[in-house]
């Protein structure tokens, strides 16, 4: 019988050779697996491992050893030695079969909510015949416990270890490839000033002719493939149904070698995240001109359409100018001063999506006393002279140099970067290079729920929108419009 984490050996007949692994398991069945694994024999016994009919019964555990002393000595880690998250960064350090995870974490709830965390971690270890941290060593010093160490995303080795930073350095392994750029580009860029209303900006309109001005004459894109919304012009009207089409016809038929771009200057807001898959508990929104009627538009709802389908070998570039807009695309990797950091709640994709925002998702877009006089919003201005001074500064000088001019011009916030791929950080930035793709899983990898923080909401915005001051256990009070709690530029 197939036990996880053994390797499939590799032969010239994945079908006969699983069929002999699972004799229980149909032509069928085997057939399925592999196409659903694209051919890869060990995702594929995975698979089959997880289906009832072929699941292992009896005593033994539902591991290769290995594993279950790592799980073991994990337990240990978190419930004796008090290591934080020990047992979430090894299930995520490993590719394990979802069948083999839901074992494992019913094991640790076992464990969670017996009295005696000592015995009954003991008691595991003895059933699964795993060695036992708290032996005859124990009482003379700490578990031999290893420390899970943040490592590259890399083919067959599942996540990164949530809460762990991976240094800027090239993946190694994978299935992608850089394609050559086939010349094709597109961009929508969109800008809403509010004309009209309390919370009525001046600078957003002006950072769309800036960008669009920086592609044109910097780049060389063609003026004919973007698709620009303002709320100056009746035609191009940014409401929720025209920015949805205009997303739409961004991703429209791109092939690989095709490169995109997305700006937004406006305002932004959060929501509340109804699945908890936000490490705040909030969703980050962009608020179109009817907003009030249609509601905001949520980074779940734009990744749905730019991001979560987007073909490997395809590159997008997004600026996002507005408040909370940090994770404005929910991207997996964010870059700190030691490395990517990876979401505890990540969803993967195939594309290569790059993000740069103007503040983290708790900040404004600019101070307050600026943000609404403003002729142009701090990150796009920044980001716009950066680049014609220097086309191609690598990444490092990048966020850098915009950190420098926006602290310069007064702004305190700081430049954010996430990404879809986790990639090696000191090379050049090149609207054209694409980065091949380097996630070994695609999709949601669901770790922990997180509860909503809602943060209280004032300033003209606020006063717009006719939202009550009052907060009461950690939720405001008032008449909330589609669920807004923030706002600001």
């Amino acid at each position: 019988g197939y036990v996880p984490g053994r390797p499939v050996a590799q032969t010239g007949n994945p079908e006969a050779e699983l069929s002999g692994m699972f004799p229980e398991a149909s032509p069928a069945q085997v057939k399925e697996a592999l196409a659903r694994t694209r051919g890869d024999k060990a995702a594929a016994a995975e698979w089959l491992l997880g289906q009832p009919a072929t699941r292992q019964q009896g005593g033994r555990p539902p591991v290769v050893p290995d594993v279950a002393r790592d799980f073991v000595e994990s337990l240990w880690a978190e419930y004796i030695l008090k290591q934080d998250q020990a047992v979430g960064k090894f299930l995520s350090s490993r590719r394990l079969s979802a069948d083999v995870v839901q074992v494992l974490e019913a094991k640790e709830d076992q464990i969670r909510e017996a009295r005696d965390h000592r015995a009954a971690i003991s008691k595991l270890a003895a059933e699964w015949g795993a060695p036992f941290p708290g032996g005859p060593s124990a009482a003379g010093g700490p578990s031999k416990m290893p420390v899970v160490q943040a490592t590259p995303v890399r083919q067959g080795a599942g996540s990164i270890p949530f809460g762990q930073v991976v240094q800027g350095r090239p993946m190694q392994g994978g299935p992608g490839y850089a394609p050559r750029p086939s010349g094709r580009r597109k961009a929508v860029l969109i800008g809403i000033n509010y004309f009209g209303t309390q919370a009525q900006l001046r600078g957003c309109i002006n950072d769309v002719h800036n960008m669009q001005r920086l592609l044109v004459e910097t780049y060389g894109w063609r003026a004919d493939n973007m698709q620009i919304l303002t709320d100056d012009n009746p035609r191009s009207m940014p409401t929720r149904a025209n920015i949805t089409q205009a997303l739409h016809w961004l991703v429209e038929g791109v092939q690989p070698g095709d490169v995109l771009f997305l700006h937004f200057s406006g305002h932004g807001a959060q929501q509340e995240d109804p699945h908890g898959f936000e490490e705040d508990g909030m969703n980050e929104t962009i608020l179109p001109t009817d907003f009030k009627r249609a509601g905001m538009m949520t980074d779940d709802q734009i990744g749905d359409i730019v991001v979560k389908n987007l073909p490997e070998g395809v590159r997008l570039t997004a600026v996002m100018d507005c408040c909370h807009s940090g994770t404005g695309l929910d991207l997996p990797f964010s870059w700190t001063q030691r490395g990517w950091r990876e979401e505890t709640n990540p969803y993967h994709s195939r594309g290569d999506v790059q993000m740069f925002s103007g503040c983290e998702d708790h900040d404004t877009s600019s101070d307050a006393s600026t943000a609404y006089g403003a002729a142009g919003g701090a990150m796009t201005t920044a980001l716009c002279d950066v680049l014609r001074s220097n086309p191609s500064p690598t990444y490092p000088q990048l966020i850098h140099e915009l950190n420098v001019v926006m602290g310069r011009r007064g702004f305190s916030q700081r430049a954010q970067l996430t990404s879809s791929q986790c990639f090696e950080f000191d090379r050049p930035f090149l609207l054209d290079d694409i980065m091949p793709n380097r996630n070994p899983s695609i999709g949601r990898i669901f770790r922990r729920k997180f509860p909503p923080q809602p943060r209280h909401m004032q300033g003209p915005l606020a006063n717009m929108l006719g939202i009550g001051a009052a907060v009461f256990g950690g939720l405001i009070l008032g008449d909330m419009v589609g669920g807004l709690l923030f706002g600001g530029y």
